[in-house]
């Protein structure tokens, strides 16, 4: 996010219109991240169903998930389960893809031998080691499906393998959605996993003579990924209705076990349209706000006793600002046996506390 327009609403992207086949290169192909459960990759957004986790960056010992990335520290894993769900990632691409132009597309994948999770069907743990295969779908949205460009067959190795496929979008779609799913759709669900790493840009070539459609599944509308909850980032009027947005909002950052922050999936409405994300939905909105204010300033202070966890909390709330390319001399973030008592703090102790100032 590069830029916040002034206007009733905060303005977060749009898309430049192309003409030529220009490769596209997607944001963090490696799937580089700090390696959790139900932690999606930097710049992916999850697909899913309701009550279901995301997917996971990998290696997680949580999961028994040991194997060494291909490329980089991490990578991305995603499951399908025996309750009949199933996991994707999706993201905006820098430009549209050209209607019936060719695309080449290589990636590097693998099934893990092991992948410990409960079974929300059985409520037992279950390995969930079956091989599973990748679908590559393309629309106009977040998680949209609309046509399907590829999938593979099984993955059932256990070693890294590179793949290349090859789409050819019939449309102009501006979203790719990568979807773990089962190897035969009418088969009773299962439990298995994908995992996926290293992926290429979407390179226009000439399809190869043997290249053909990819048949489309027939789909019965039974099931439906969860839909995240419409925002308005409305800017403040001054500076005592942004205090009293910052007082409102600072008691609803919370953060997990892990000390991560909290994050949800939500949908930031704007005037030209909207973008999906999964971050934390109340530090975004205070800091997309103080972005926009250039004179003001907002200090963000974290209280734990053990030092450990208090490094891991801070750590988490800068990887936010650096996804929206904040300023360090904008935002500061800082143990609060070092704030300064004589500012007003508003939040909790068990969360984040906030002051916010004129510069």
């Amino acid at each position: 996010m590069k830029r916040l327009l002034r206007a009733t609403f905060l303005s977060l992207a749009c898309f430049p219109l192309w003409a030529q086949p220009t490769a596209i290169e997607l944001k963090n192909p490696s799937f580089e991240d700090i390696p959790g459960a139900g932690w999606v990759p930097y710049g992916w957004t999850p697909c899913g169903f309701p009550d279901e986790t995301p997917p996971d960056t990998n290696p997680c010992e949580v999961y028994q998930v040991k194997m060494p990335a291909y490329y980089g520290k991490t990578y991305l894993g995603m499951v399908v389960r025996d309750n009949d769900t199933w996991e994707g990632v999706t993201q905006p691409l820098v430009q549209p893809l050209l209607a019936g132009q060719c695309y080449g597309f290589t990636f590097f994948a693998a099934c893990s031998k092991h992948y410990e999770s409960m079974s929300r069907k059985t409520g037992t743990m279950i390995n969930y080691k079956r091989p599973a295969k990748l679908r590559i779908w393309a629309g106009y949205d977040f998680c949209e499906s609309l046509q399907l460009l590829a999938e593979t067959d099984a993955i059932e190795h256990h070693e890294w393998r590179a793949y290349t496929l090859f789409l050819k979008p019939n449309a102009p779609y501006t979203h790719l959605f990568l979807e773990a799913h089962f190897l035969n759709p009418n088969d009773k669900p299962y439990c298995g996993n994908i995992l996926l790493d290293n992926l290429s840009n979407l390179s226009p070539v000439n399809c190869p003579d043997s290249f053909l459609v990819v048949k489309q599944p027939v789909w019965d509308g039974s099931k439906l990924p969860s839909k995240p909850d419409t925002v308005y980032f409305l800017k403040p009027e001054d500076f005592d209705q942004l205090k009293s947005l910052v007082s409102n909002y600072s008691r609803k950052i919370q953060f997990e076990p892990d000390n991560r922050l909290e994050r949800q999936l939500y949908y930031v409405a704007h005037e030209k349209g909207g973008l999906r994300f999964f971050q934390n939905q109340h530090l975004h909105y205070l800091v997309a706000i103080v972005k926009e204010m250039p004179k003001m300033k907002l200090t963000v202070s974290v209280s734990d006793d053990n030092e450990a966890a208090l490094s891991e909390k801070i750590e988490s709330i800068r990887e936010l600002l650096a996804f929206m390319d904040v300023p360090p001399a904008r935002i500061k973030v800082i143990p609060f046996s070092k704030a300064d008592p004589k500012e007003h703090w508003v939040g909790k102790r068990d969360g984040v506390l906030l002051s916010v100032e004129r510069k």
